[in-house]
């Protein structure tokens, strides 16, 4: 009788369909032309090989669904990308009645491609300005050289940029550098008020 790895392609296959249809080894056996022993050496083989193994060691603390409603979370806002890790792991904690170390959320954060950034900064400019700005650019986006030497500009003053404390980091993924909720808005101030202007001459 042969042994379990001198059955033939056929053969297994014919093996592993008639298991399934609730033939007993030995009947298949007899049909295959095989001892009992490899038809129930090669099935048990088959049926390990294509099970789900098992994961080893401790199960995770956060599962896959604690994990995306971790990141949304954390992704919902401006404002909630700019929490820090012991506030995370404050509100995570609470939400699943255990305490989790900033350790575990660091990690989980990381995994779902979440990095702590300091964030780009732009000037704080209205709807309304940035579309005067806008038509006004593109008024001019043929001008030359000579026509800007026909611009004289008045009224400068030195302004200086702060941003709100407690904003210098934010959360974001690869390629959210410039999204509205992953960047500073700055705001030019100065002791005194001055209004510049432009003429054309």
């Amino acid at each position: 009788m042969g042994l379990a790895k001198e059955l033939t392609n056929s053969q297994k296959g014919a093996i592993i369909a008639a298991k399934k249809l609730g033939h007993n080894d030995a009947a298949i056996a007899k049909v295959i032309g095989c001892h009992r022993t490899t038809v129930l050496r090669f099935f048990a083989a088959h049926e390990s090989k294509n099970s789900p193994q098992k994961r080893s060691g401790r199960p995770r603390i956060l599962n896959q669904r604690d994990r995306q409603k971790l990141k949304t979370a954390v992704t919902a806002n401006k404002k909630s990308r700019r929490q820090n890790l012991g506030e995370i792991a404050k509100k995570i904690s609470k939400a699943k009645n255990r305490q989790i170390s900033i350790r575990t959320v660091q990690r989980v954060l990381h995994e779902e491609n979440l990095r702590s950034c300091i964030p780009l900064k732009k000037p704080l400019i209205s709807e309304k300005n940035r579309k005067i700005r806008f038509e006004w650019a593109m008024e001019k986006r043929n001008w030359t050289v000579a026509d800007w030497k026909n611009v004289i500009w008045s009224d400068e003053s030195i302004f200086s940029q702060f941003q709100k404390s407690g904003w210098g980091r934010v959360w974001r993924e690869l390629g959210e550098k410039y999204d509205e909720n992953c960047i500073t808005s700055t705001v030019k101030h100065s002791p005194q008020k001055y209004f510049g202007h432009a003429f054309l001459i």
